[in-house]
């Protein structure tokens, strides 16, 4: 908090525009985020944290200027807590159709892999085409997956580019690395979860 609050004085001695500041903690605690939030920070990440959450939140404070000196500062708003997959459905087809979930997932983490790659570069570079294909691509294979909310972001991102929106295409995009964190830390966990019940048996 003194690093920041060093950072804010130089800003009011010196003018100029404001500098965002991204807390980092190593470990994730309940309440962190709302402490340094609340603290005056700018937004925040835990470690580990996935290629695309850094670049979504990097996305956020780098796409346009920095608030004022003297602006009053707001927490950003709080994240979606909710699961990034339909479970119910993916119980259901990992119980009945295991080798069909084995390969749509297969699948679907390295198309994941390729999108948290090519997305912000398609971005950057205004590749309006490129990113209508990916999100266009995405939406089908998300919902194959079961997670709804990136299947529904890829769609709206998929007319946005597909329209030359701009602005919409930067914001979506940015849901859309976060929404896509979201699922790849979700399926981390499934395979981590077995692992985890294997050596406390072996134990």
């Amino acid at each position: 908090m003194l690093f920041r609050s060093a950072i804010r004085q130089i800003e009011k001695t010196r003018g100029g525009e404001r500098t965002p500041i991204v807390a980092l903690t190593a470990h994730a605690m309940a309440g962190d985020r709302e402490k340094y939030l609340d603290g005056g920070m700018d937004d925040y990440l835990s470690k580990p944290y996935m290629q695309e959450e850094l670049s979504a939140c990097l996305s956020r404070w780098l796409r346009g200027a920095a608030k004022p000196p003297g602006h009053e500062e707001t927490a950003a708003p709080a994240p979606d807590t909710s699961s990034p997959i339909n479970e119910t459905a993916v119980a259901q087809m990992r119980n009945k159709k295991p080798e069909l979930w084995r390969k749509l997932r297969t699948a679907f983490l390295a198309q994941a892999a390729s999108a948290a790659t090519s997305l912000p570069l398609s971005l950057e570079t205004k590749d309006w085409n490129a990113l209508r294909i990916l999100a266009h691509t995405m939406k089908s294979s998300s919902a194959n997956m079961g997670a709804e909310k990136l299947s529904k972001i890829s769609a709206e991102l998929e007319r946005a580019s597909g329209a030359g929106d701009e602005t919409a295409s930067l914001r979506l995009g940015g849901e859309f690395l976060e929404a896509l964190a979201q699922v790849r830390r979700f399926l981390a966990q499934e395979d981590a979860t077995p692992a985890a019940s294997q050596a406390a048996a072996a134990s």
